[in-house]
């Protein structure tokens, strides 16, 4: 986004206590004290103006000490995100040893939609609530809110600004590249492991502007077609987009159940488990194509285990977990694809009524409750023939603790429903 505005300003009245001496070749530069500033208009950035202004105070020669100081005030107020503002020096008398500037704004004139199909204009706007029609808005704030939303699935902004038709407005185009926001998929693989039923099928359900608010759920229900009673998994997950705010909300809950699996070269199991997690995440800023993000969570996990000792005797070994997670992750997008990757660092609090050492020492010979473990991943995807996709992935978990079969492979995911491999 670049404007040029102009702004013409005629200095007049300068008059000084002191004799201006001139030669018939050269000029004296006026002398003066600047003793203070005061600012008038829109000042967003509050007292902060003044310290940026303090290093001007004092003997000044001419009034490129005052242009710097303009300068350097406009800077200070660009980069805390108003590029709507401009600083200018008024006409003004100097004896009094004051300084005075004036901030002028540019406000948003009309902001015009198009190419919207599925997204009504009330939720376009509720997308980006930094930009109003006759507010001056915040750029770094729009800009995150933006970002946000164009992380939407099924919808694009694209933001253009152009000279208002009044002098003191700037108008915003919107134009939108959208599509349905209900979604309904079926997908067949053969990730399951040796151990259990190799071939996977899902059905799955999502919407992605729920309340209008832009809220999405997806739902999905995960079989083996050739045992559907015996493997089994429920998935769903609440994403809440925070645009005023910059960031994500995320909830999720995962039931599943697998009749057979190994522990290393422990027991065979069977059993259950549910995952109730909370993630939150924020973007970081970037002009480029690069982006990044933080994020922090918690999952609460039930695995509710009968351990196979011999024929005929089973053993339970119920166990919980309670991870705390921190997480950075980041994308790289390029012309033809995107390379993408992450790290997340998770530590076990020790809550629930089965999360105790004695608990971990049934599921797994001295493995203990106070574990850690860090978590990565690193993919690339190529498009292609464009609809084709190919994608190469890597990912894994390092630590230095004893974990429980749970938490070794986690409950569910893409390659295992009960994540027993």
């Amino acid at each position: 986004m670049r404007f040029r505005i102009e702004l013409v300003l005629t200095l007049v009245l300068l008059s000084f206590a002191h004799t201006t001496v001139y030669s018939q070749s050269n000029y004296e530069p006026v002398v003066f004290n600047v003793s203070s500033f005061s600012i008038t208009g829109d000042n967003p950035i509050g007292d902060k103006a003044f310290k940026v202004l303090q290093p001007f105070i004092g003997k000044q020669s001419g009034l490129e000490g005052l242009s710097a100081a303009a300068d350097a005030l406009e800077q200070a107020i660009i980069s805390a995100g108003f590029s709507f503002h401009r600083v200018s020096l008024p006409p003004q008398q100097l004896t009094s040893g004051s300084v005075e500037f004036q901030v002028i704004s540019f406000a948003i004139g009309t902001i015009n939609i198009s190419g919207n199909n599925f997204f009504d204009e009330q939720n376009i706007k509720n997308s980006l609530p930094f930009l109003k029609a006759g507010a001056t808005p915040n750029t770094k704030e729009l800009s995150r809110s933006l970002k946000l939303a164009n992380n939407h699935a099924s919808k694009n902004i694209i933001l253009k600004f152009k000279e208002g038709e009044s002098e003191d407005a700037i108008d915003a185009e919107l134009t939108i590249q959208d599509q349905n926001p209900q979604l309904v998929f079926v997908t067949l693989d053969n990730t399951g492991s040796a151990d259990s039923e190799e071939f996977r099928s899902t059905v799955g359900y999502q919407h992605g502007n729920l309340f209008n608010l832009d809220h999405s759920i997806t739902a999905t229900l995960t079989v083996s077609p050739q045992d559907t009673a015996a493997t089994a998994q429920v998935g769903l997950n609440y994403h809440v987009p925070l645009y005023a705010h910059g960031a994500n909300m995320d909830f999720l809950f995962s039931d599943s159940e697998v009749n057979s699996g190994d522990v290393a070269d422990g027991p065979a199991i069977t059993g259950k488990g549910s995952v109730l997690g909370f993630t939150y995440s924020r973007p970081l800023l970037t002009d480029t194509n690069f982006n990044h993000q933080w994020s922090a969570g918690f999952q609460f996990k039930t695995f509710e285990n009968d351990l196979e000792l011999a024929v005929g005797l089973t053993q339970d070994s119920d166990v919980q977990s309670f991870p705390l997670e921190l997480g950075y992750g980041f994308s790289y997008n390029m012309k033809n694809g995107v390379l993408s990757g992450g790290l997340t660092f998770s530590i076990n609090l020790e809550a629930g009524s089965s999360n105790t050492d004695e608990d971990y020492a049934v599921a797994r010979p001295e493995s203990e409750s106070s574990w850690s473990a860090m978590k990565y991943n690193l993919s690339y995807d190529v498009v292609f023939a464009e609809n084709w996709l190919i994608h190469a992935g890597l990912s894994g978990q390092n630590s230095s603790d004893l974990l429980i079969p749970g938490e070794q492979f986690g409950v569910g995911g893409s390659s295992s429903l009960r994540g027993f491999e």
